[in-house]
């Protein structure tokens, strides 16, 4: 019988196992007291106090994902499903009945050792992990771009180039070693991302990480690639008032061909 909230008693729809789970917070602490040998040197009494702490937590913790048809899952059982297509997320894949609302949400009540979450909406997790199924290098593409944003030059280089390689590395393509540290398959550098339709440019334009902007524009970026809005990196840069990415971009526009 399908339960209208989350309980104990409820079973998950895919592997029909209790909901009340360890509660991870108890296996994280023991991992961490478990590193600390007898010389950490680190404050025993602070694990003694933490220990104490622990014994007011609670054993089990419910791990409820709760569809509005009723259905319960645990957060990694639906997570991991392998929905067969995008709009099959749309159902829920115990009973088939339409989950979406008109607002195109899939509003859930999410339960976890963190608490209660009573309208999550969880269609982008599954619209994420079905796209990173279906097509695997969609994962390293947003690594590019979360890189560029934040101006980790080094995952900008290995992503663009495909290989673990420091940019100061000299090695033969055909060495040993070479190929030990080859790490990446090279991204497609011109891959939109999910969201907003923005390509790695865009986000390193958005942040003002200037020579990003100019390894990106040097290894094939796309100066005129629009978005799902039809804007491109540079007005962002306006709106955003890098002026300097508006200076590089716009005269790498021009015609002159360098950034």
């Amino acid at each position: 019988m399908a339960l209208t909230d989350s309980s104990p008693l409820a079973l998950c729809s895919f592997c029909d196992q209790s909901l009340l789970i360890p509660n991870p917070q108890l296996d994280s602490d023991r991992d961490s007291d478990s590193d600390c040998g007898s010389d950490c040197g680190s404050d025993h009494d602070s694990h003694s106090h933490s220990d104490s702490n622990n014994e007011n937590l609670p054993t089990h913790v419910l791990d409820d994902v709760l569809y509005p048809c009723s259905h319960h899952f645990h957060w990694a059982c639906i997570l991991k499903h392998e929905f067969p297509t995008r709009d099959a997320i749309m159902f829920c894949p115990q009973c088939a009945k339409s989950v979406i609302n008109p607002s195109g949400q899939l509003l859930c009540q999410v339960t976890s050792e963190g608490g209660k979450s009573p309208d999550f909406d969880l269609a982008p997790a599954l619209l994420e992990e079905f796209d990173y199924r279906t097509n695997p290098a969609k994962k390293f593409e947003l690594a590019l771009c979360d890189a560029c944003f934040i101006g980790d030059q080094m995952e900008v280089f290995q992503l663009v180039t495909g290989t673990g390689l420091e940019p100061s590395d000299e090695l033969e393509e055909d060495s040993q070693e070479y190929q030990e540290k080859k790490k990446y398959i090279p991204v497609n550098i011109n891959a939109p991302d999910l969201e907003k339709g923005w390509t790695a440019l865009f986000y390193a334009a958005v942040a003002g990480q200037s020579d990003i902007v100019r390894f990106l524009l040097q290894h094939g970026a796309d100066i005129n690639a629009m978005d799902f809005f039809g804007r491109r990196a540079v007005d962002y840069a306006v709106e955003e008032k890098q002026q300097s990415i508006v200076e590089l971009l716009s005269n790498y526009n021009s015609g002159s061909g360098s950034a």
